[in-house]
């Protein structure tokens, strides 16, 4: 696993800039960053103020899961971590993915609507990367997915992000710390939920 300079990190971010903030989740910022060597990554930074021992727990568990992972071309890459032992503060670093995510592209941007052929494409590609983490070694659980973590890259190929809730069920008794999933049925009917 790359260990990433932390101070790099902060530059290549612009010390965590507001207008280089790229994503949003339930226990992380990401941000873009440039490296010195000109290359774009995505910084994924526990959000300020809710670093609980679960949102540690989901950045960790999301290092973990990615970096146990092969090569995909339908799953984000995993280019290493880094952290600041004086402020224990931990970063993922992942692809840069430049086209945003599934969600943007079916609601925010009418002009560039997808194609129904390019909406079977997107399918098949999710499918193939959920049949690449169910049929691995070690078999990975995503447990969210979602239009939101589904990214694209520079050729419009879709990737599936965000592991911070997925699972190794061979590894999953030596986690110490069980975070539950929050809006988990955020898509089902009231009458299911009664």
């Amino acid at each position: 696993m790359v260990e990433f300079d932390y101070e790099e990190l902060v530059k290549a971010t612009e010390n965590f800039k507001t207008s280089r903030l790229i994503g949003k989740g339930s226990h992380g910022l990401v941000y873009k960053g440039k490296l010195k060597d000109n290359k774009l990554v995505a910084i994924k930074k526990q959000s300020n103020g809710l670093q609980s021992l679960c949102d540690n727990s989901k950045l960790d568990n999301e290092i973990h899961v990615l970096s146990t992972l092969r090569k995909n071309p339908n799953v984000i890459s995993f280019l290493g971590t880094s952290h600041d032992s004086l402020i224990d503060n931990k970063l993922l670093v992942m692809e840069f993915m430049p086209n945003a995510s599934l969600h943007d592209l079916l609601h925010n941007s009418a002009e560039h609507s997808p194609t129904w052929p390019k909406r079977v494409e997107i399918a098949m590609q999710i499918a193939r990367a959920i049949q690449f983490l169910h049929e691995g070694k070690p078999l990975v659980i995503h447990r969210d997915i979602k239009s939101t973590n589904v990214l694209f890259d520079s050729n419009w190929n879709a990737k599936l992000a965000d592991f911070g809730l997925a699972v190794l069920p061979v590894d999953s008794l030596s986690q110490p710390v069980v975070c539950h999933p929050t809006n988990i049925f955020a898509h089902q009917s009231a009458k299911l939920l009664e």
